[in-house]
């Protein structure tokens, strides 16, 4: 018996910018913001794969960002420089005992505000091996609105993804500056194919079970 020759599939075609497949790719809703502050945005290696991460999405939204990826930030140059700077003093969003409230207590500006970016356990242990980070002043949202983040719930109602909490913090520190609305623009529109991808593939996997059922009358 011969067997069907073997049909070679085309390399799924990816955004070289946000990394992601082309049909889902979120660059088209960026709307660079300048903003006052400076934010350092540093990241967990091992969010930095994660498809439906928020933080080079807020990167590429605010023109004074920078987001390194790795460990050891006490070594890193670029990152000390910035929180070493005496123009825009670094301040870390972090919650906890020894953050005072960014709503009520915001920093006089411009600072530059440093997040970290990954899951609570990856967000504490960076804290936790790089003390140049726990010597920042260190404030924190109390009281954001409930996260639009509807592709995987958050481990509390209060907490919010990376781009959200950027997009709460820079309002505060900046309440009379630039409309901030068109940072969440691609973040929104993520979430929404993302949503419809899902409910795609449900409908899909409920129809071929009802092939094999018997059941199915025509395609999902």
């Amino acid at each position: 018996m011969s067997r069907s020759p073997v049909v070679a599939r085309e390399p799924r075609a990816e955004c070289l910018r946000c990394g992601r497949p082309a049909v889902v790719c979120w660059c088209r809703w960026v709307t660079p913001l300048d903003t006052r502050t400076r934010v350092v945005i540093l990241q967990h290696p091992r969010e930095r794969s994660m498809p439906i991460g928020t933080a080079r999405m807020a990167h590429h939204g605010l023109v004074r960002s920078t987001l390194h990826v790795g460990t050891d930030f006490d070594r890193d140059p670029g990152v000390q420089a910035a929180l070493h700077d005496p123009a825009a003093p670094a301040v870390l969003l972090y919650p906890g005992p020894q953050a005072r409230p960014l709503e009520t207590e915001p920093p006089p500006g411009p600072v530059t505000l440093v997040v970290i970016d990954g899951t609570w356990s990856q967000a504490r242990w960076l804290l936790r091996h790089n003390p140049s980070l726990q010597e920042l002043p260190r404030f924190a949202l109390t009281s954001p609105p409930p996260s639009d983040y509807r592709i995987r719930p958050e481990p509390q109602l209060d907490f919010v993804c990376t781009i959200e909490a950027l997009f709460h913090s820079l309002r505060l520190l900046e309440p009379d500056s630039l409309d901030l609305r068109p940072l969440l623009a691609p973040f929104r529109a993520m979430v929404d194919m993302q949503l419809e991808f899902q409910q795609r593939r449900r409908g899909a996997l409920t129809y071929h079970a009802l092939c094999r059922a018997g059941l199915a009358t025509g395609r999902p």
